[in-house]
């Protein structure tokens, strides 16, 4: 009996010891792959205080932008200014910061198409996109939004969703 005991902890004993070392390999796995990400992936645009996660973006994309501790006296808007054609851009979206009240925040947005505001295909998001920071001396931050778009394959309504961007909605 005691024998047969012996044998079962040590086989519970390999067991646990053969799980934790393939856990241990795993999180290692995950850890240099999100190194590799991070390399390859690591564009964030800086002035100042501000800051953008990428260079480029697909369609369908959130901009992720954090404003890390302002100064109580920093206060004015980020204006994100989409492309109209080749040498003019026009208003797509205003966000207002104030160090007195918030000196940090992490916000996104996604851009879409939108009727109220006249953006009827997608073409009129594609381009190069500038945000400027009024209210401060920081100079622009520019981004890309390519011709290309993100929806997650698994998501129920597909066909429709690549719709949302391949057909003008106004």
């Amino acid at each position: 009996m005691k024998k047969s005991k012996a044998v079962i902890s040590g086989i519970v004993a390999i067991i646990i010891i053969i799980v934790i070392v393939i856990a241990a390999f795993q999180i290692n796995l995950d850890y240099e792959a999100a190194t590799v990400r991070n390399e390859v992936d690591n564009s964030w645009q800086i002035s100042g205080k501000f800051q953008i996660d990428k260079t480029e973006y697909k369609l369908g994309e959130k901009i992720f932008i954090n404003i890390v501790e302002l100064d109580e006296d920093e206060k004015g808007e980020m204006v994100f200014l989409r492309p109209l054609n080749s040498t003019h851009h026009g208003i797509y979206k205003i966000i207002a910061f104030d160090g007195s009240k918030k000196p940090s925040a992490n916000i996104y947005f996604q851009p879409h198409l939108n009727v109220i505001k006249n953006i009827c295909s997608m073409d009129q998001l594609v381009g190069g996109w500038i945000v400027e920071i009024r209210g401060t001396e920081y100079s622009d931050l520019e981004f890309i939004i390519i011709n290309d778009f993100v929806v997650p394959e698994d998501y129920f309504d597909y066909e429709n969703e690549i719709k949302k961007y391949t057909e003008p909605i106004c």
